[in-house]
């Protein structure tokens, strides 16, 4: 048919298929069975990692870097042992019930205070996080004007937020662009976060000197003070709140003044830094599977194709 292409037995019939002995079939079937199986492997390291991390970050905004051995709430997690991945999503209603149970330990070792953000160890401070960071949003130079693109500045979108280190963008401009609109050219450790758009609340830390458009909003720290790894995992455990402040049509909006309201924690350094370093521990092992990840998604195809046409026997694989 025309607007439902198809075609007939009598066609099909006239195709030829590599048709290798069986034995053969059957091995080509378990190396491609082996490698699907890794790949199902990581994707469940990679789900239960992102777990962990979300419950590491309710734990850690709550109750600070308590050592793990004392309370045993999560055992090991710099380890990240795939059984005990695999195991988390088995067993989630004991998991749950044990969570509870280390939670009333730490209520009744740590002493907690009730504040705007919820419950924070006593030592902490919550301030507006416009009293003790800079902030500032991009823009972007005319694209009626050629000349004001193609250039060697780096140009941040939003869309390129997703709680990432940006080492690169997808555009540039030229110097005469950023002169000729609001853009500004930000040093490498700014933190940015998304104010609208599909990515809004997300956000990113520059490892290079770059400029953005008017839809991210740029937050500067002062690291002997308040640690921007620190302050942009808390903005991740905290995402749902901050939207909660949206307003706008179909992809609602928040605004530079929003996150200048934005009540924050202020712990120690020394404990912000520690914080910082249990999630980008977590962050690593993440970026890892799914690298492996990656890596398994073009063997399983290169083998499907080359084993499927001959080009590759499963023969030369064992040898």
């Amino acid at each position: 048919g025309v607007n439902h292409p198809r075609t007939s037995w009598r066609t099909l019939s006239q195709f030829s298929i590599s048709l290798p002995p069986l034995p053969e079939q059957q091995k080509i079937a378990e190396v491609l069975s082996t490698v699907q199986q890794a790949k199902e492997m990581t994707d469940t390291v990679i789900s239960a990692t992102k777990e962990l991390k979300k419950s590491l970050m309710k734990h850690l905004f709550t109750y600070g870097p308590v050592p793990v051995k004392k309370f045993n709430e999560f055992n090991e997690f710099k380890e990240l042992r795939v059984n005990e991945l695999q195991n988390a999503q088995n067993s989630s209603n004991s998991s749950n019930s044990k969570n509870s149970s280390n939670s009333s330990n730490l209520k009744n070792s740590i002493k907690l205070k009730e504040t705007e953000i919820g419950l924070v160890p006593e030592e902490w401070e919550v301030v507006r996080l416009g009293d003790v960071c800079k902030t500032k949003t991009g823009g972007t130079p005319s694209r009626q004007n050629p000349s004001y693109y193609n250039g060697d500045i780096p140009w941040v979108k939003s869309g390129e937020l997703k709680d990432n280190t940006i080492n690169y963008t997808e555009e540039k401009i030229a110097e005469l662009g950023l002169k000729n609109s609001s853009a500004k050219l930000f040093p490498a450790g700014t933190l940015l976060i998304a104010l609208y758009g599909a990515t809004v609340g997300k956000t990113g830390i520059l490892s290079i000197k770059a400029s953005t458009n008017q839809a991210i909003c740029a937050i500067f720290t002062d690291e002997s003070f308040l640690s921007t790894k620190f302050l942009r995992y808390y903005f991740v455990s905290a995402r749902e709140k901050l939207l909660e402040e949206r307003y706008g049509g179909a992809q609602p909006n928040i605004s530079q003044t929003v996150i200048r309201n934005t009540k924050i924690p202020i712990p120690l350094i020394t404990t912000q830094q520690k914080i910082a370093s249990i999630l980008s521990a977590v962050d690593r092992k993440i970026e890892t599977e799914q690298a492996k990840k990656k890596a398994l998604d073009v063997l399983f195809k290169s083998l499907l194709q080359n084993l499927m046409t001959g080009k590759l026997r499963v023969t030369e694989l064992q040898s």
